[in-house]
């Protein structure tokens, strides 16, 4: 499977400080990448120096391209945390308020989680709304190429009422997330898309950086994903909902 891999923690490098007598005994990036058929971008970093780099493979088997350190990759879930960091410069500029109930941004999203979950709750996974944007689509994988506006995946995938009090319990639910981006369109009267580029990537210069809808593969430079490359390349096909941006629709470069 083609993949991003990047490790900052400290503990990642102090795999490759090693003795000269380990080394000796072989790259351990050369090991790993050997041991485990790794397609992908390897990148270790300290305080905001990069210790190694190495692309290795293929990002596209069927077209013969190889791997580079320029290849962009989908982030899945990592996505939730970049979409955090978003919200988080939102919260700094007074555009929103981390602890402001949801109805304080959407007036229409009534009743008791209206009232009651906070952009806190949300970006923490102690919402109490449940999963239900996940049951759907175990239930009918096409749904993800549904064209559902925010406000739509809203009403369908994260109304339900509550499985518990706020901030009393953690749930990893990915209904939360339609609601984080529908507050962030709405309080700054742009799409979730637009928001991301002027708080975070021009500013940050991350010209890798992006966010995506539909297929990744149309994303300039971007790498296939496979669920195997033997035999034969099996392409893995899962389109990215627009109102799931904030869960999984972003990508990057691993540097």
């Amino acid at each position: 499977m083609t993949g991003l891999f990047c490790r900052l923690a400290p503990v990642c490098c102090a795999v490759l400080l090693l003795s000269a007598a380990a080394q000796a005994q072989g790259d351990p990036v050369d090991r790993f990448v050997d041991s485990t058929a790794f397609n992908g971008v390897l990148l270790a970093a300290r305080n905001g120096e990069v210790l190694t780099e190495r692309a290795t493979g293929h990002a596209d088997f069927e077209r013969g391209i190889l791997t580079t350190p320029a290849t962009r990759y989908q982030l899945g879930s990592i996505s939730k945390w970049v979409s955090s960091v978003v919200v988080l410069a939102l919260v700094d500029r007074g555009v929103l308020a981390l602890d402001a109930p949801v109805v304080t941004y959407l007036p229409e999203y009534a009743g008791e989680a209206g009232q009651r979950v906070t952009l806190h709750h949300l970006l923490s996974h102690t919402s109490g709304i449940p999963n239900d944007v996940i049951q759907a689509f175990r239930a009918d994988p096409a749904m993800a190429s549904e064209d559902l506006t925010t406000d739509a995946a809203l009403v369908r995938y994260a109304s339900s009422a509550l499985a518990f009090a706020p901030g009393t319990r953690f749930d990893y639910s990915h209904s939360n997330w339609i609601v984080v981006k529908a507050v962030v369109e709405r309080a700054t009267g742009q799409p979730f898309a637009e928001v991301v580029a002027d708080v975070l990537t021009r500013p940050l210069g991350l010209g890798d950086t992006g966010t995506f809808s539909g297929d990744f593969a149309a994303v300039p430079g971007a790498a296939v994903g496979y669920t195997a490359v033997t035999p034969e390349p099996a392409v893995w096909h899962q389109p990215q909902p627009a109102f799931l941006m904030c869960a999984g629709g972003i990508y990057s470069t691993a540097r």
